[in-house]
């Protein structure tokens, strides 16, 4: 009863936060907090320990809205005047106009072909949500073959290529609902995520938006604003992970009350593995921190890697009761990247380096208007420190972004250099005050 009234009044305080990346910490914090207040009751975890977890989140938060104020007054105060028709117009100059092609009309062409990549992985490694046990084959991200790009694509290229298009449709189009691409692109994205089998697939989805759209736009709206007008998408994303849960997790199913094992999965059971790391009671890898760097740089290029394992990989087993170092299959578990930073640099560096992050995220969400291509690159990073502080595991998510970036951007460049060569030639414009254009 404690654990429910807390969460009500969590939810209370929170409905008046401005929707956006801090906000997002903020209600991932609440959560595991509450968990790990159960757990701190049950004598499983001290209240320091609880109190330092959450100092880091708070320290995220705090360093994310003090940065993200500061950069956006000194953004309006260096251009007072720029409105975003103003700025849509310049940018028109900067890329070229629409005679002559502007450079962000390649990305219709680069997100079909990403779609077409991550259907490629699905048809090859077989479609989760339809297969015998969705529970475990939604995690296989390599039986695409290829060194497992394709399912890489799939996992992080799809939501990449949607914050690129999303970026266009906001500064190409009074309203993101006005551009064809963004929403044939969005359907194509929500059909991957149900095929996908993973029952925050859909939730994903609104939280990317939450997260960029403030940052592009650089309108915020509170919390309870947000719920009162688009309320249908988190009961679509809700049913839908409870649909999935209910019929295709055999975890959730044979625990027969579900929306129990729902609510503990999201407190107690999301705090769990934590509890593990800030306790330290889990063996650390080999070769330590950047050790898992030398391990995922093996692995994804064929190398071996027996007895070698990361941070996620031993709390999993040490949850599960398997050795890390072996091949028993475990379920991935949400270490979160507070926990991570204080298991690797101590509570008093950790909370100091999660501040640094806070106010790198902030930079990036108040300095995201200057251009598209600045936002997209700004919206991506804070994408990427999202699944981060989420999920933990820093060496894979920095690695994988790195790596699929790098091929979205080749499918990026490829589009646009193609129709530039095919393209016929067109004549020059003037700019206005008399400059040509070529």
């Amino acid at each position: 009863m404690s654990t429910a009234l807390l969460m009500v009044a969590g939810a209370l305080v929170i409905i008046c936060f401005p929707a956006d990346f801090g906000f997002v910490v903020l209600a991932a914090a609440v959560t595991s907090g509450l968990g790990l207040y159960e757990l701190v009751k049950q004598d499983a975890l001290s209240n320091s320990l609880l109190w330092i977890y959450l100092g880091g989140n708070l320290a995220v938060v705090t360093g994310f809205y003090l940065t993200s104020v500061a950069t956006r007054a000194a953004k309006q105060r260096s251009i007072p005047d720029t409105q975003m028709d103003g700025l849509r117009s310049e940018i028109d100059f900067e890329n070229g106009s629409s005679q002559r092609g502007n450079k962000l009309d390649c990305l219709p062409r680069a997100g079909l072909i990403v779609i077409l990549i991550a259907a490629y992985h699905l048809g090859r490694a077989g479609i989760p949500i339809l297969s015998a046990n969705t529970e475990i084959s939604r995690f296989d991200f390599t039986s695409s073959g290829f060194f497992g790009i394709p399912g890489r694509i799939y996992l992080f290229g799809v939501p990449i290529m949607w914050i690129l298009i999303t970026a266009r449709a906001v500064y190409r189009a009074d309203h993101i609902w006005q551009s064809r691409t963004w929403v044939l692109y969005s359907i194509a994205y929500v059909v991957i995520s149900v095929l996908g089998g993973l029952k925050s697939g859909l939730i994903a989805l609104v939280i990317i938006a939450v997260i960029i759209l403030p940052a592009l736009t650089g309108r915020r709206v509170r919390v309870g604003t947000m719920i009162r007008r688009w309320w249908y998408l988190f009961i679509i994303g809700a049913s839908y992970a409870a649909f999935i849960a209910v019929r295709l997790y055999p975890t959730y199913r044979d625990q027969g009350n579900v929306v129990d094992a729902l609510m503990t999965r999201l407190t107690t059971g999301s705090a769990e593995p934590k509890v593990s790391v800030l306790t330290a009671s889990v063996t650390p890898p080999p070769g330590g921190f950047w050790g898992q760097f030398s391990y995922y740089f093996m692995k994804y290029s064929g190398g071996d890697v027996s007895g070698r394992y990361v941070l996620e990989r031993a709390v999993s087993a040490k949850i599960y009761g398997a050795d890390p170092s072996s091949d028993s299959w475990t379920t991935p578990v949400t270490v979160g990247g507070v926990a991570e930073m204080v298991y690797w640099a101590g509570p008093i560096l950790g909370i100091l380096l999660l501040l640094a992050f806070g106010c790198l995220a902030g930079y990036l969400d108040g300095s995201a208007r200057q251009s598209p291509r600045k936002g997209a690159a700004n919206a991506t990073i804070l994408y990427c420190f999202y699944l981060w502080l989420s999920r933990g595991n820093l060496p894979y998510y920095l690695i994988n972004f790195v790596i699929v970036s790098g091929f979205v951007l080749f499918i990026v460049g490829v589009s646009y250099y193609s129709e530039k060569l095919l393209a016929p030639a067109e004549p020059t414009e003037r700019r206005p005050g008399g400059r040509v254009q070529t």
